[in-house]
């Protein structure tokens, strides 16, 4: 199991696109995905790298409203697909698909392609009228961005410099204890594990029934604050205590689905980015109510 991970890069200003653009090169460059696709305001391709290069505005960028950025992985056969589409400096939208390709609807320098298995992740709306979301509201904030090279998950997760307050979170979960074959191994979503009240509230996304009849995207929610309190001896600051329970997911109408193959739930809620050393294999850093084992002991900012 190779673990990738960047961590405490600076975005100077709170802008969606920077916060996208650091994101979708980490993926690029460590996880395995490639640009398939992107527009920047004057030109763009799709079904081959487009010009988007940074998160500016202007040509090469993803600044301008309207720009957009479609990335491609294949895990196990199955074909993934991720689409960032900027709304401007202070907004943005993310969808993700299986099953079918951004190869759909009318793309354009400014209008993102759409697929017929899409899924919003942060925001919603069509190709051409969007209804995007707001991530990364720190000024200025810090992003940290985590991937697990052998599972093909990663997470990303940023927070205000000043507050240390989360404001944006994207990432795709492997689940172990998996049994329904059918149903694509992640959870997907861009809210925050680490707010007590969001983990128990927010519904997550993955694929139910994977290229099957009535194939669907499905919502999911995390079980383990309801079903274990905070307070029964999983607390990360004991280094003798390195066995957190990990996050569990269920399903509407299935109930229990997998557990999370690598983020704990610990017992007490702490300072984001806080870190914890316990052995060469078993550090982790800890984001409010949640421990990601295997950190590299780079201390997160």
């Amino acid at each position: 199991m190779a673990v990738v991970i960047s961590a405490n890069q600076s975005l100077a200003t709170n802008t969606v696109p920077l916060w996208m653009w650091a994101i979708i090169s980490f993926l690029t460059t460590s996880a395995g995905w490639t640009q398939y696709g992107s527009g920047d305001g004057a030109t763009y391709a799709n079904g081959s790298a487009g010009p988007v290069a940074g998160g500016g505005a202007g040509a090469l960028g993803m600044g301008d409203t309207g720009s957009w950025v479609r990335l491609r992985k294949t895990i196990s056969g199955v074909v993934y697909e991720l689409l960032f589409y900027s709304g401007g400096s202070g907004a943005g939208s993310i969808f993700v698909s299986c099953d079918s390709a951004f190869s759909g609807g009318s793309p354009s320098a400014t209008q993102r392609p759409s697929a017929a298995a899409e899924e919003p992740l942060l925001g919603s709306g069509t190709p051409g009228s969007p209804s995007h979301g707001s991530p990364c509201t720190g000024n200025p904030a810090v992003i940290h961005l985590v991937c697990d090279t052998t599972s093909n998950a990663f997470w990303c997760w940023s927070y205000d410099t000043g507050t240390r307050a989360n404001n944006g979170a994207l990432f795709m979960d492997a689940i172990t204890n998996y049994y329904l074959t059918p149903d694509v191994p992640f959870v997907f979503g861009t809210s925050d594990y680490t707010d007590a009240t969001a983990v128990k509230t927010t519904f997550f996304k993955t694929r139910r029934r994977h290229n099957e009849s009535g194939a669907a995207w499905v919502s999911v929610v995390v079980l383990a604050d309801a079903l274990m309190p905070h307070g029964v001896g999983n607390d990360p600051n004991d280094t003798a205590k390195v066995r957190l329970v990990a996050l569990q997911y269920a399903t509407s109408g299935q109930g229990y689905h997998g557990d999370s193959a690598r983020l704990r739930f610990s017992s007490t809620n702490h300072a984001n980015g806080t870190l914890y050393s316990v052995t060469t294999t078993g550090d982790h850093v800890v984001a409010g109510k949640v421990a990601l084992k295997g950190w590299d002991n780079t201390v997160p900012t």
